[in-house]
């Protein structure tokens, strides 16, 4: 695995990682345009963007970024490449050069789709066995998700 840390998104880069967003999120996510998807780039603070490459070729993209004083993350692995280890890895890269990391992470219990139809797992078992904890109490329900907030202390 190489990664690949960018802190201004090329045009290909910023393809990317839409891309990988609307087809491994679930559907109710979608960014149906650019000015959507970079609304949302652009609301985040200190925003640094990591991109995966196997053999040269992109299969994930990840990004840390500043909320209310903590670091927080996001992480989308294209699903060709679940299962190899990435995600770990991702993980323990991000927590070599952080104290704590948030998140949200889509509950068990949900009934998700991704844009072709498949069903959208919740990853909150994998943060779990990967040392994070759920934040009591702190939860996200929109019409869109339903989340839990977690956190990784070292």
């Amino acid at each position: 695995m190489k990664v690949l840390q960018v802190n201004n998104l090329s045009r290909y880069q910023k393809q990317f990682a839409r891309d990988v967003w609307n087809n491994e999120y679930p559907q109710t996510l979608f960014h149906r345009t650019d000015d959507t998807f970079d609304a949302y780039l652009n609301s985040l603070d200190d925003v640094n963007h990591y991109f995966i490459e196997i053999d040269n070729v992109t299969v994930g993209w990840f990004m840390d970024f500043v909320r209310q004083g903590d670091k927080w993350f996001a992480v989308i692995i294209d699903r060709a490449s679940h299962g190899i280890g990435l995600g770990q890895e991702v993980l323990q890269y991000l927590k070599t050069s952080n104290s704590s990391l948030y998140g949200w992470v889509i509950t068990e219990d949900s009934n998700y789709v991704r844009k072709d139809g498949s069903p959208y797992l919740s990853p909150l078992a994998f943060y779990l066995k990967h040392g994070f904890e759920i934040c009591e109490g702190e939860t996200l329900v929109t019409n869109k998700i339903n989340a839990v907030k977690v956190v990784w202390r070292r």
